[in-house]
């Protein structure tokens, strides 16, 4: 169970092929909000533009003016030396961020762009999580709060996840999921699944996997469908079964899956 555990938490922060889509059309809305914010100092030079975005971002009361600069610093945060950074609030940063998500994603509730809004929203939280991880382990803050604010955020992701996937598994039903086989947002259900996991929910974490790999053709859920077949954690052991999910891994461009597949033909 430990190294079904193990290989299970790794595959689910594997990129998500089905996110492609939200993935390029968010980086397409952050360059053209940031272009807003750099077009008006084209001449200033790296550095220079740097220092002004930061003090935008942490000091202008304009939205409009603020958010841009926000983004530029999130975006190019990585990309300074240490000296530009080690007094950059970019915890503050990105909670400022993540309000201006929220109020997007509001203001599109109900919509068909509601789905996007929610990714948009959910992969700033991720963000921020790896942040807190970071000043935890820099000793900035102490256990009980990293584990409050940990908990917040999970809480944040899972409730703008949880609607895309079928709610209930009950195999004594046909369909068997509650309401319906259907996935609403193959994206978000797959962010999802890491919450079903946590849950120990296996079943219905093996059946979605199974689901998001033969109909949505994504190499990481099949490569889990595929770990608890060979596993037989929610499912029943087939070497059989594992085999041929690792192999449709491999199809979708997966090398995971192909390595797994190959282990199982020794």
């Amino acid at each position: 169970m430990k190294k079904f555990l193990l290989l299970i938490i790794c595959f689910l922060d594997i990129y998500a092929d089905v996110c492609d889509g939200y993935h390029s059309k968010m980086l397409f809305l952050m360059d053209e909000r940031i272009k807003s914010f750099t077009q008006k100092y084209e001449n200033i030079g790296d550095d220079n533009l740097w220092h002004k975005a930061v003090n935008k971002c942490e000091n202008s009361k304009e939205e409009q003016v603020k958010i841009p600069a926000c983004l530029y610093v999130y975006k190019n945060f990585m990309k300074q030396p240490v000296e530009n950074i080690k007094n950059v609030k970019i915890y503050d940063i990105l909670i400022d961020i993540i309000e201006t998500y929220t109020k997007e994603r509001l203001r599109y509730k109900d919509t068909k762009d509601e789905a996007f809004y929610n990714y948009q929203l959910i992969m700033a939280t991720k963000d921020i999580q790896t942040i807190l991880k970071l000043l935890f382990e820099g000793k900035a803050i102490d256990d009980e709060q990293f584990n409050a604010l940990n908990d917040f955020f999970n809480a944040t992701i899972s409730v703008h996840t949880l609607d895309y996937c079928p709610l209930i598994y009950d195999p004594t039903l046909n369909p068997s999921f509650i309401p319906s086989d259907e996935i609403k947002d193959p994206c978000l259900c797959y962010i999802q699944l890491s919450f079903v996991f946590k849950e120990k929910e296996y079943v219905k974490f093996a059946k979605l996997s199974e689901i998001l790999c033969e109909k949505y053709k994504n190499a990481p859920s099949c490569i889990s469908a595929g770990v608890a077949y060979k596993t037989g954690t929610g499912v029943r052991y087939s070497l059989k079964k594992a085999k041929e999910y690792f192999g449709l891994a491999c199809d979708y461009g997966g090398q995971d899956g192909c390595d797994k597949f190959k282990e199982l033909s020794r």
